[in-house]
């Protein structure tokens, strides 16, 4: 019995380091499971195109808002009422859109019901609002032939500024160079005398003052000689 007991006691010890405590939790697992990516057909581009144009017209440009609750899932209509999209208090930017720019649309993501389309709407001809540009997510519901796509979310993520204000101004042109105003004529020739008798007069005074000095030495030489005698 001895032996029978130790041998158990042996098995029951934890082998390679094991730990005797685990750790529980009431939390389920969670596991990320990526979705593959659904190409876009012609007939969805359609059926979506036919969506975004309505709801545009709709919502978007506010002309009937009550209209695009039709064309809402239950996310997007969370926490509104009826009554509330009635009177345009809806969980959309208000644009004054074109519907049918709704079909330029380029896609984001596309897996299985499930699409995130990039939209931007210009304005009209004339408004001095500039481009937006949503975030739009579209999810199929339904089943058999009432399955259809409907608006989840439709969000402005950028607006263009087309103003005035933000377009470079052109360049102002240079000063047109204008000759000097003031009256043209001929230098008179008295402006050429002026110099000629300068320079005579700095040539002139030496001589003359040489010719004085000359004429009294040659007088002092006669009166000296004429009190002398012959």
């Amino acid at each position: 019995m001895l032996v029978v007991a130790l041998a158990l006691a042996i098995l029951a010890l934890p082998r390679h380091g094991r730990r005797l405590t685990e750790t529980f939790s009431d939390e389920p697992s969670q596991v990320v499971v990526s979705e593959k990516p659904v190409p876009v057909t012609p007939a969805m581009r359609r059926d979506v195109n036919e969506i975004l144009v309505r709801f545009v017209a709709t919502a978007v440009t506010r002309k009937d808002p009550l209209a695009a609750w039709e064309l809402s899932t239950a996310a997007m209509k969370a926490g509104s009422t009826r009554a509330d999209w009635a009177r345009g208090d809806l969980p959309v930017f208000p644009y004054p859109a074109i519907p049918a720019q709704a079909r330029s649309w380029t896609v984001v993501s596309s897996v299985k019901d499930d699409l995130v389309a990039d939209l931007v709407l210009q304005p009209p001809k004339g408004s001095k609002r500039g481009p937006v540009e949503f975030n739009v997510e579209l999810k199929r519901v339904g089943a058999g032939r009432s399955r259809r796509w409907l608006v989840d979310s439709f969000i402005a993520i950028r607006t263009y500024d087309t103003s005035a204000a933000s377009k470079p101004k052109p360049a102002k042109p240079l000063p047109v160079i204008t000759k000097p105003n003031y009256p043209k004529g001929r230098l008179s020739p008295a402006w050429f005398l002026v110099p000629g008798v300068l320079l005579g007069l700095l040539v002139l005074v030496p001589v003359g003052i040489g010719v004085v000095n000359w004429r009294r030495g040659v007088r002092a030489e006669r009166a000296y000689r004429a009190g002398r005698g012959p």
